[in-house]
């Protein structure tokens, strides 16, 4: 806590950021205690952020029993909220059979928005990354100045010619 006092100053905002971005919990929603059919038909806490869901056992009152497992989004088949608002997801690595847990919370379109607005991010990040990695940007044309302070395009397909000036096929 003391650091973190430390680096309120603006100029160490950065600092800061990095600091509470490391810290366990940092942008997830947990979501109370309620019943599921996993682990013994008793009660979990839920938890949903970037990297992954996490169903933590507990107590009705919300004590933890356990470790918490961590589900990899890229484990998660499907996600769905039933009429009766019970959230469940389908979850299944590629060598096993799928398998779904059901969870009995008053949030769970709330729930199931999370599960949505996760996989759209990790979607667009997803794609942005793959941009990068496929991108073979060849820039075919420059800028570059006359001696005189005139700009020129320097094109590999035609001779240099003014900026101002247009091509004539």
């Amino acid at each position: 806590m003391h650091e973190l006092k430390a680096l309120q100053d603006v100029q160490r905002k950065e600092e800061y950021l990095n600091l509470v971005r490391s810290f366990p919990g940092y942008a997830a929603v947990f979501f109370p205690p309620c019943p599921s059919d996993w682990h013994n038909n008793g009660y979990v806490i839920v938890s949903v952020s970037f990297n992954c869901l996490t169903l933590q056992a507990c107590s009705s009152n919300g004590t933890p029993n356990g470790d918490a497992v961590e589900f990899a989004w890229s484990d998660i088949v499907s996600c769905a909220v039933s009429g009766e608002g019970v959230f469940s997801f389908e979850f299944g690595a590629s060598s096993c059979k799928s398998t779904q847990i059901k969870v009995y919370s008053q949030f769970g379109h709330y729930l199931c928005s999370c599960f949505q607005r996760v996989n759209e991010e990790r979607s667009a990040v997803g794609a942005i990354v793959n941009l990068l990695t496929n991108l073979e940007w060849k820039p075919r044309k420059r800028i570059a100045a006359f001696q005189d302070g005139r700009e020129r395009i320097k094109d590999s397909s035609r001779n240099d010619r003014p900026a101002n000036e247009s091509a004539v096929s």
